[in-house]
């Protein structure tokens, strides 16, 4: 209906088209195609219109569906933008992507190395000779590889499950979780220059543990995946083979959602929820801070440990109506909460590294109150920009947690 409502959120609105944008160019140049004759004028603005589409409709749209949010409609851009991305995918791109996604382990195994081979690198050259080295990398290959910055992540530390099972028969259902630790926090650290080590997962564990909960992993957790990577990129066939194996463990290990579970990453459960086949399972499947909320408020003591926060609430946090829920918990561990005041950081995956741009435009009115040293969101990939922008270390809102929490005593 183009009446703009949209535009407010989108993260592209002031580098290239915004989603009411998108929608009228995308429009017309499907319009031109279905002509069975077009004069030489209509050829020219057909090529014009289609090569800029390709980078200001396409290239650069983070897909967050946070069009949706204000469309009185429910337009939502970002699933056009993905079709066009599935509809125009190689078909050799399409195989290397399946590959990755039936090697998973592998990737998994590989990737933490190579960031702290990065990371070795960072630490005797500095940041400006590997943020140069990347940027010209980066054109070269057509945005294929990212842009380093010195808040990228260094490689996490290997899941320890030690206090964990891998299946529900030997514990008590009743006071049992299944934990599915995003391949993003797995594989993804702390930056350099962090004051914390620790990864996502141990700090989840460490919650879950203070509230006398028994911790399930699946037993090949290294391999298993959302899609959510494959799935912004266009790369359906991958992505629904991870998502329909992850629920395909989910089912087991949860015996059919009689146990909870929850993902440690906001993006990826709102993926996990919206690839179900089986939709009923998606109510025992919670994000992090609506876990917490729900089942852990009575079993832990919080302290407020922290004078000023600030917190970034995901695209993804905020569909799934938990909003609310986030700032009740910081509030529970620091003084003062600040709001980002951002509607998306326009990281979108890897997009807003492989195109800076995006993320610079979608954050250039950040606020983060002078004196705030302490950042917290629930997506390790919207830390990373949050981080640069800001020049404050974002992290996972469960580490605050993790610090302002201890077991409840037990009533006498």
């Amino acid at each position: 209906i183009e009446c703009g409502f949209c535009e407010s959120n989108c993260p592209s609105r002031d580098v290239t088209l915004t989603p009411r944008q998108r929608v009228t160019v995308y429009r017309e140049i499907s319009r031109l195609k279905a002509k069975d004759a077009r004069t030489v004028q209509e050829e020219e603005r057909l090529r014009q219109m289609t090569e800029a589409f390709d980078y200001m409709g396409n290239a650069t749209c983070a897909a967050d569906g946070m069009c949706q949010e204000k469309c009185p409609v429910k337009i939502n851009t970002g699933e056009l933008i993905k079709s066009l991305r599935e509809r125009e995918m190689s078909e050799s791109a399409n195989s290397l992507a399946m590959f990755a996604a039936n090697n998973f382990k592998a990737v998994n195994t590989l990737v933490p190395p190579l960031l702290n081979t990065v990371d070795f690198f960072h630490g005797i050259f500095g940041s400006g000779f590997l943020e140069s080295t990347s940027r010209l990398l980066n054109k070269a290959t057509g945005n294929f590889i990212p842009i380093w910055n010195k808040y990228m992540p260094k490689g996490a530390k290997k899941l320890d499950t030690s206090d964990c099972v891998s299946s529900a028969e030997d514990v008590d259902v009743r006071n049992s979780v299944v934990y599915i630790p995003s391949c993003v926090t797995r594989m993804m650290g702390p930056a350099r220059g962090d004051d914390v080590e620790e990864p996502v997962h141990e700090k989840m564990i460490s919650i879950l543990k203070k509230a006398n909960y028994n911790v399930i992993i699946p037993e090949n957790i290294n391999s298993l995946c959302c899609g959510m990577m494959f799935d912004s990129r266009g790369n359906k066939p991958a992505a629904n083979s991870k998502a329909y194996d992850l629920e395909d463990v989910m089912k087991e290990v949860s015996h059919n959602g009689r146990i909870p579970v929850i993902c440690d990453t906001s993006p990826c459960t709102q993926t996990i929820k919206n690839k179900l086949r089986d939709k009923m399972l998606g109510f025992s499947v919670y994000e992090p801070v609506e876990f917490v909320n729900h089942f852990l408020l009575n079993k832990l003591e919080f302290t407020k440990v922290k004078e000023d926060v600030t917190i970034h609430i995901p695209c993804s946090s905020k569909k799934m109506g938990i909003e609310s829920n986030f700032k009740k918990l910081a509030g529970m561990c620091a003084e003062n909460v600040h709001e980002s005041g951002i509607p998306c950081c326009g990281m979108a995956g890897d997009r807003g590294m492989r195109y800076e741009e995006l993320t610079k435009s979608s954050l250039q009115h950040l606020e983060v109150p002078s004196g705030c040293n302490d950042g917290y969101s629930t997506s390790r990939t919207c830390e990373m920009s949050l981080s640069r922008q800001s020049d404050v270390n974002f992290r996972g809102l469960l580490y605050l947690i993790d610090e302002a929490t201890q077991a409840k005593a037990a009533k006498q």
